[in-house]
């Protein structure tokens, strides 16, 4: 019993997500969000008190890096991750929320074009903790639009001096544009 109303004392809401990721790999001699990627998955969030809240998310995160457009010969590195990113919430207006957290996440693919595309052969972390820090804008009551900032705490690859694909560490630094579709009641 003490568990059930436990529970029910807890307000929660949730829905799902999706968008697009301007990215880049710092440290791969490029430079610039020339590389997108997709985003998309599902959140939960929950009211601490007052104007404070908590958000947990799972989401499909397309990342990497790409030659500027100027460039002859188009190259990318595809990098793909499962993100969860754990979320403070702060309400600054009716419809105005802000963010920061961390963000755990899993490589599972690396892929790299050049001229047709291969596995990546160089050794990328399969886990990545990064930092997030952003905001949302309520639309309508079931619709949100964000924009969120990602940037690695460690590196995701370390340096590798033989590397044609630069010769520093790599950090991905991605600026995500989401939409968040709320199912149920918002808190």
């Amino acid at each position: 019993m003490l568990i059930s109303a436990i529970l029910s004392a807890q307000r929660f809401s949730g829905g799902l997500l999706g968008g697009i990721n301007a990215t880049q790999i710092d440290g791969d001699n490029w430079g610039g969000y020339y590389k997108m990627g997709l985003t998309f998955g599902a959140y939960v969030s929950t009211h601490f008190k007052e104007n404070w809240g908590g958000q947990l998310e799972i989401k499909y995160s397309g990342k990497g890096s790409s030659t500027p457009f100027k460039y002859p010969e188009i190259r990318m590195i595809s990098l793909r991750y499962v993100d969860l990113p754990v979320l403070v919430n702060y309400q600054v207006s009716e419809k105005l929320k802000i963010q920061a957290g961390l963000s755990f996440n899993y490589l599972f693919s690396a892929m790299h074009y050049d001229g047709e595309w291969f596995e990546f052969e160089e050794k990328c972390r399969k886990y990545e903790t990064a930092i997030a820090l952003g905001g949302s804008y309520s639309i309508t009551n079931k619709l949100d639009i964000a924009i969120r900032y990602n940037y690695s705490i460690m590196p995701v690859r370390s340096k590798y001096s033989t590397s044609s694909w630069g010769e520093g560490a790599w950090f991905n630094n991605v600026v995500g544009f989401s939409l968040y579709y709320f199912i149920g009641q918002r808190q």
